[in-house]
């Protein structure tokens, strides 16, 4: 034998493999026989592992003998050796080749048997399914008369139960009926009520309307009454400059009539040292003239003096008259103020009184 044949052809193993072992999708066994198939199976492949071994040890050898180069005597025991292995393994191979043929006559006579206990078993199954559809036919024709009567008997109950609800929905579809005319004397009661909120709320939107009108007029009236508050604060404050100007003028004309005073109280005294002296004079002539002359200049002095008195006074009763006229004008464009300023104020609260009446009318 070869060993370098072996990577080119099948092996000896895998032929003998391939004719020991039937096609398993072909083959149906019992628990019995796939028992007693799974031991030979299992001598056989330990039995295909040691001639693997065999064959994997003469091709390691062959080859070792290939690449070495040894002596006669080295290699007659190793020829020996080898010669015993070969007698060893063709041994071997015979007992496995008689064992196979045992073995497949043993199966050939049991696949027979079994082939025919299979018939044997195939037609007595085929008599009991038919015995087994008679039967299912007879049991068929009893079930149906069995659910027929069931079934006529549920459906006398579900007729009678229909019945009842029929006579449950009937009333609950007078109870319907009548509560769907209550709807309906609610729904026309509804329809008066939203045409009267209807005609109540055009009345309001005509409300707000005129309100609304009326709003943009007082804002334009209390536009111009802010306007006119601004001009009157604004002569107010000219006002109070020209008071303050004639008070330091009243100040000022008080201390000229408090000198005035005093002047005339000077002058009087003077008058009355005058008069003494006039008294004195006329006793003595030599002095009357002198006294006349005297009291010429003191008359002029105190018409100069009334003349003073009397611009004096004029210039006061100017002022007054002045201030007199500053107050009036003051009062007055206090009191216009006051009236532009409750006028709208009265207005808008007029308006408001009727515009809550409107309210309480919707």
């Amino acid at each position: 034998m070869n060993p370098s044949s072996n990577s080119k052809k099948q092996s000896f193993l895998q032929l003998l493999s391939n004719s020991l072992f039937f096609d398993k999708s072909k083959t149906k066994f019992s628990s019995s026989t796939e028992i007693i198939h799974i031991k030979k199976t299992k001598k056989f492949e330990k039995m295909n592992e040691e001639l693997h071994s065999y064959e994997n040890l003469l091709e390691t050898n062959f080859k070792i003998s290939k690449t070495s180069k040894l002596s006669s005597s080295d290699m007659i025991t190793r020829e020996s050796s080898q010669a015993f292995k070969k007698e060893k393994f063709k041994n071997i191979s015979l007992n496995f080749i008689k064992e196979r043929s045992n073995l497949k006559s043993e199966w050939k006579s049991k696949y027979l048997a079994l082939t025919t206990q299979m018939k044997v078993l195939e037609d007595e199954l085929e008599t009991r399914m038919k015995e087994l559809e008679a039967t299912n036919a007879k049991l068929g024709a009893k079930k149906n008369e069995l659910d027929l009567g069931a079934r006529n008997n549920e459906l006398a109950a579900r007729i009678e139960e229909l019945e009842a609800s029929n006579t449950e929905l009937d009333y609950q579809k007078k109870e319907i009926e009548a509560s769907y005319a209550n709807i309906n004397i609610r729904n026309q009661e509804l329809e008066a009520l939203n045409k009267e909120i209807t005609e109540q709320t055009k009345e309001t939107e005509s409300s707000n309307a005129e309100l609304t009108i009326r709003t943009k007029e007082l804002e334009v009236s209390n536009t111009k009454i802010d306007n006119q508050k601004k001009e009157l604060e604004a002569s107010d404050y000219k006002l109070a400059e020209q008071i303050k100007e004639l008070e330091a003028f009243n100040i000022k004309l008080t201390s000229q009539i408090k000198e005035s005073e005093v002047s005339n109280v000077q002058l009087n005294a003077q008058k009355k040292g005058i008069d003494d002296l006039t008294a004195e004079l006329e006793a003595s002539n030599s002095q009357k003239k002198k006294t006349k002359t005297s009291n010429s200049e003191l008359a002029a002095y105190k018409n100069d003096l009334k003349v003073s008195n009397a611009e004096m006074n004029t210039e006061i009763k100017d002022s007054d008259a002045k201030f007199s006229e500053i107050t009036l004008k003051k009062d007055e464009s206090e009191n216009k103020l006051m009236q532009d300023i409750e006028y709208p104020l009265k207005s808008s609260s007029h308006i408001n009184i009727e515009s809550h009446h409107d309210r309480d009318r919707v």
